[in-house]
């Protein structure tokens, strides 16, 4: 059974576009544990978003396709070609048409590793009057970047669907932030500040909340927190944590 924990580290090799083949490929990284954080702040830069967890969105968003997987790992032998055309040319095969493809690295994101998605469904499937990411039975089929440079080094296709039901791919990319703690402000108070820190709410909820802190605490500072002074005036603990997935 593949796992989005694996994909992550899976040997790319070099690529032309490395610059100078040496230094910054993920798969030449440790492997990232199941139990490690999903979402971790920077502990020495103030003006820096945290960072979703690569593996954990993934598994969070999507449920592997293991019967897809299985049945390309017996097609591509000796098949030739690049991932993104086997990939590619199997879907065909197999009666799904690509209704859509991207790459996140084109997005505003926080994720640890980029990746290219696409969204396939049947040749006979309703695409729901051409909305792509609301097509029934839709599969995604991602290729995920643990290479040097960003244009080259991205695994085979992983095959995969919605864990939630909603959205074909995930759009929000980013962080969410809110106000965990503050002495001077009750709930509603901090959900009327916090809500323009959504991802979903924002294309850069980490703006939205640089533009209301007047000063960092760096000595607060942790992997998941930190304490700011707002515009406000009040003193607030301020978590970081995944966007909303769906379901």
């Amino acid at each position: 059974m593949r796992t989005f924990f694996d994909a992550v580290r899976e040997d790319t090799g070099r690529h032309m576009l490395d610059s100078g083949g040496a230094y910054g490929r993920h798969h030449e990284q440790p492997p990232v544990a199941v139990e490690a954080p999903a979402v971790t702040w920077d502990l020495s830069w103030e003006d820096c978003s945290a960072t979703l967890s690569t593996a954990h969105f993934l598994t969070e968003a999507f449920t592997m396709r293991d019967d897809l997987n299985t049945q390309f790992d017996k097609w591509v032998e000796g098949v030739e070609g690049s991932w993104f055309e086997c990939g590619d040319q199997f879907m065909r095969e197999q009666g799904y048409v690509c209704h859509k493809r991207g790459n996140v690295t084109n997005d505003e994101n926080d994720l640890s590793q980029v990746y290219v998605w696409e969204v396939w469904g049947p040749k006979d499937g309703d695409d729901k009057g051409g909305d792509w990411f609301y097509i029934d039975d839709a599969v995604a089929v991602l290729y995920i970047h643990t290479g040097c440079d960003v244009r080259g080094g991205y695994t085979r296709p992983y095959f995969a669907e919605s864990q939630h039901g909603e959205y074909a791919v995930p759009f929000d990319l980013n962080a969410t932030y809110y106000i965990e703690d503050s002495h001077t402000l009750d709930d509603g108070e901090r959900r009327g500040i916090d809500e323009d820190w959504e991802s979903g709410a924002s294309n850069y909820p980490f703006g939205e909340l640089m533009g209301r802190v007047k000063r960092w605490f760096p000595w607060t500072f942790t992997e998941f927190s930190r304490v700011a002074l707002l515009d406000t005036g009040d003193v607030v603990r301020v978590m970081a944590t995944m966007p909303h997935l769906g379901g």
